[in-house]
């Protein structure tokens, strides 16, 4: 609001540093939470989540539900100190618990592990120090189990303390040190379980649950992060009009985890296009499902402008294609009144799809019936 109101940038970002140079951004320029990942409506209250925010700056925003007016920072937990909230939280579909994990960063990465009730209270928390310094942008809820997928992106402090590198831009790929998933068990304060596996880069999960004493995990899944880790990294160049690189495709994957016996198997359920946002129906989510809701881009297209429906079972998709020239976003899953219950094959609802027509240059909000999203837009509400 004060750089909108000036009309120029004083403050870094995760993804950019201050104007000023070295000097403005020395030992990190403590970078502000921004509350621009994610919006969540609970119990008549509005929240906006970041992953990033100088000590202190861990919570969410609140906002006004009717005018979006900001009313501050949020204390969810009603505690003397205040929280630490990434920006992907999980709604236990049969409890309305409300589960958070959030990372503190110092010299060493605190996890934050938060549960709140479905009223809102606090139910509990627990920290833990984590061990790799790491991003994580996502994560797993079971009825039973909190899954973290450690990805070896590791952080290169050096340039990023003295102001020479935004801390995106201090990111390194090191896919030779694997994945480790951190397996907590839910309500408990025992040490995780950590199990290893291949190196994987994990921006979204769509969902996980319990079957036959294993955990089954699914996500999109990159080989390597080309799109976001590198000089010619796509979400870089693109800022300044070139296309730069993304080879590798998120596919969507599925993770089989034995706690037990330590051991993961993991398989592809899509590929073939590059698959990212995924969902699953809000009533399934912590429990048994069997479809996700995904966009999705040929290799030749620079964004999504599908929506496809996969079926975790058979692999089989079908999907609507806006189009040449016009690009589609993260679809919400908003669910039919009378559709609910433990059916996982009854997923009757809409999903919700924002796009920007790029020959009109204009955006749009497009509604897709969730169990027949190959018949396209049942409505179009044009912005």
């Amino acid at each position: 609001m004060e750089e909108q109101r000036i009309g120029r940038y004083r403050y870094a970002t995760w993804t950019t540093r201050a104007p000023g140079g070295m000097f403005s951004n020395l030992f990190g320029s403590a970078i502000a939470n921004q509350a621009g990942v994610s919006t969540i409506a609970k119990n008549g209250r509005l929240f906006a989540f970041d992953e990033a925010g100088k000590e202190g700056e861990g919570e969410p925003f609140e906002l006004d539900p009717e005018t979006l007016e900001t009313r501050g920072m949020a204390n969810l937990a009603s505690r003397a100190e205040p929280g630490y909230y990434s920006a992907h939280s999980k709604t236990d579909a049969r409890t309305g618990e409300w589960l958070h994990f959030g990372l503190q960063y110092s010299r060493q990465i605190t996890l934050h592990l938060t549960t709140l009730r479905a009223d809102g209270t606090l139910a509990s928390h627990r920290t833990w120090v984590m061990p790799r310094y790491c991003y994580i942008h996502d994560w797993f809820v079971t009825e039973r189990h909190q899954i973290l997928n450690v990805h070896p992106a590791e952080i290169s402090l050096f340039p990023f303390l003295i102001g020479i590198s935004s801390l995106a831009g201090a990111f390194r790929w090191k896919p030779e040190r694997g994945n480790q998933l951190l397996i907590f068990e839910r309500g408990s304060d025992a040490d995780p379980i950590i199990v290893e596996t291949e190196a994987a880069w994990m921006w979204h999960a769509l969902n996980a649950y319990e079957r036959d004493g294993q955990i089954v995990a699914d996500f999109v899944g990159y080989d390597e992060p080309d799109h976001f880790i590198g000089e010619d990294a796509f979400m870089w160049k693109i800022m300044s009009g070139a296309e730069g690189r993304q080879d590798a495709p998120g596919t969507l994957r599925r993770f089989v985890i034995d706690p037990q016996r330590r051991k993961v198997d993991s398989d592809t359920i899509a590929g073939g296009s590059s698959y990212e946002f995924p969902i699953v129906n809000p009533q399934r989510a912590c429990h048994p499902h069997r479809y996700g809701y995904l966009v999705r881009r040929s290799a030749k297209d620079m964004f999504w402008r599908e929506v496809a429906r996969i079926d975790t079972e058979t692999g089989r998709s079908e999907a609507y294609d806006f189009g040449d020239g016009v690009y589609v976003t993260e679809p919400i899953f908003a669910t039919a009144p009378a559709a609910a219950g433990d059916n996982a094959d009854d997923e009757r609802g809409w999903l919700l799809t924002e796009g920007y027509d790029g020959r009109a240059q204009k955006s749009f909000l497009a509604v897709l019936r969730a169990d027949r999203v190959s018949y396209g837009s049942i409505a179009v509400v044009h912005l």
